[in-house]
């Protein structure tokens, strides 16, 4: 061995003498390194930031090299969940544990698409963000459709044709989303499927409609991750959608159903008493509800048929965005009354009336006494039949 080959042996040995001994002393690295590419991004900067962190204290600057690289190392003692964030405000969710190196390649001004590796989860994350991706592209594709069409003599037959392949691609989504969260079972990175977001107000997962994988994500986050803000606000959503499934229903056939006052789409305040000498159908809904929308289709041929005849649909919409709510009322094409404060799961009806999920409904004889409730759109076709029988 040559003098020079010998000096870099011993050097070599030296450094992982030197590692060793500081691993024993330490036992766990206490931070993480991301690195990576931004294309386009020679210049800028990137901030990395815990997500569930409101302090200042929480962010670091990172400078892009001249060639688009980048490398820092983030002090950590526990696993943790962290945005890299561009100068325009677009984000790419990071999972990283002590030890860990990230690595993270992306165009700088275009987030839509980019690639994680450096562990497992990184790898799961990529791939969630990239079907989710897929999704969304599919979605603005059928809007597009659907606005063309407006003008066009077949629009209702397209509207159906779309709504199908939506349901279609949404189902697909789903799937999964539950697949994702079972094969990552136990692990943080669950949470980002079970609370994907794909746009204002609409999720992947409903925490009532879906309110056993919220539980069954608690239960197995909860115990591991204990006083993490993110596993203890799932954990409180949980302990409140089990006490409003335990409370026993307010009403039942033959009761009259309480009065309330709320707004209409132009701000005019109606009460459901007025409506009284009517037939009525008190129906909570919301935009961000698909099975809503899809019952609100099939009530429009109901409604033309015995509206005449002493027959209205109230509606009360658990919306928080007043555009996504008269948005929806416009597109659908839905004539009959339309009432709503806009506070979601806090508007007065919810314990008003005990409601726990969506859609549901009650049917009122004229008195204002409840006929039946929480009726799908066929069940409800055949009370109204009943009701309207003619000689």
């Amino acid at each position: 061995m040559n003098m020079h080959k010998y000096i870099i042996y011993l050097f070599l040995i030296l450094i992982f003498s030197s590692c060793k001994n500081k691993s024993n002393e330490s036992h766990i690295d206490s931070s993480f390194a991301i690195y990576g590419n931004m294309e386009e991004g020679e210049g800028y900067s990137l901030f990395i930031k815990k997500i569930y962190s409101d302090s200042s204290l929480d962010k670091t600057i990172i400078e892009i090299n001249p060639d688009g690289t980048f490398f820092q190392t983030i002090k950590t003692d526990k696993s943790e969940f962290y945005s890299v964030v561009n100068e325009a405000g677009n984000s790419i969710t990071i999972y990283s544990k002590p030890g860990d190196s990230i690595k993270v390649e992306a165009n700088y001004y275009d987030f839509s698409e980019y690639k994680l590796s450096g562990n497992i989860e990184s790898e799961q994350i990529t791939l969630l963000n990239a079907v989710t991706q897929e999704f969304l592209e599919r979605i603005s594709f059928y809007s597009s459709i659907i606005e063309d069409s407006i003008e066009s003599p077949n629009y209702a037959e397209i509207r159906m044709n779309i709504d199908k392949e939506y349901k279609e691609e949404f189902h697909k989504l789903k799937t999964f989303s539950e697949e994702f969260i079972a094969k990552n079972e136990g692990s943080l990175i669950s949470l980002l499927a079970l609370s994907n977001q794909l746009g204002n107000n609409f999720f992947v997962f409903h925490p009532v409609e879906d309110k056993k994988l919220f539980y069954h994500v608690d239960s197995l986050l909860f115990s591991k991750y204990q006083g993490y803000e993110p596993v203890e606000k799932l954990h409180l959503q949980v302990n409140s959608l089990k006490r409003m499934s335990v409370k026993k229903s307010l009403f039942k056939i033959g009761d009259t159903l309480p009065d309330f006052s709320l707004p209409d789409t132009s701000g005019i305040f109606i009460n459901l008493h007025s409506l009284r000498g009517n037939i009525v159908l008190v129906d909570f809904w919301a935009s961000w509800c698909r099975s809503c929308m899809d019952e609100n289709l099939k009530y429009l041929d109901l409604y033309d048929l015995y509206k005449s005849k002493g027959f209205e649909i109230v509606q009360v919409s658990l919306d928080e965005s007043e555009k996504d709510w008269k948005t929806s009322i416009e597109q659908d094409g839905l004539p009959w009354i339309h009432l709503s404060d806009l506070k979601k799961w806090k508007s007065k009806v919810v314990e008003l009336y005990d409601i726990s999920s969506l859609p549901g409904n009650f049917l009122l004889n004229s008195k204002g006494e409840i006929i039946e409730m929480d009726m799908d759109a066929e069940k409800l076709k055949k009370q109204l039949e009943g009701l309207f029988i003619t000689n």
